[in-house]
């Protein structure tokens, strides 16, 4: 069971996949492809240098999530998104799998 707050879903054009990273930049975040392994991973400074805190709610917790992806999705042409603390990331479907009009002969 993942413990994060994450959304995968299937459009007509593509998968796609949202993570919440509050807080988090693009640096923060390392996203990576190996064969069909979608890998996202965001590893927690160590907050030893940061300023006493009064009142903390605002969970910044290191994630480490691999998904394998079904080739019908083409990962080379993978496109990530962070906004608004949401990481948007959306896999178009190959050519071989995108609908095609059949003309009646």
């Amino acid at each position: 069971k993942i413990n994060h707050p994450v959304d995968i879903y299937e459009a007509n054009n593509g998968l796609n996949i949202d993570i919440a990273c509050v807080g988090l930049t693009k640096k923060d975040i390392d996203l990576t492809i190996e064969g069909d392994i979608l890998r996202v991973e965001y590893k927690k400074d160590n907050d030893s240098n940061h300023a006493e805190y009064i009142q903390r709610n605002i969970a910044k917790r290191a994630f480490n999530f691999g998904w394998r992806i079904s080739r019908r999705f083409d990962l080379s042409n993978l496109e990530a998104k962070l906004e608004n603390g949401l990481l948007h990331l959306f896999a178009p479907l190959t050519e071989d799998n995108k609908p095609k009009a059949i003309t009646i002969k």
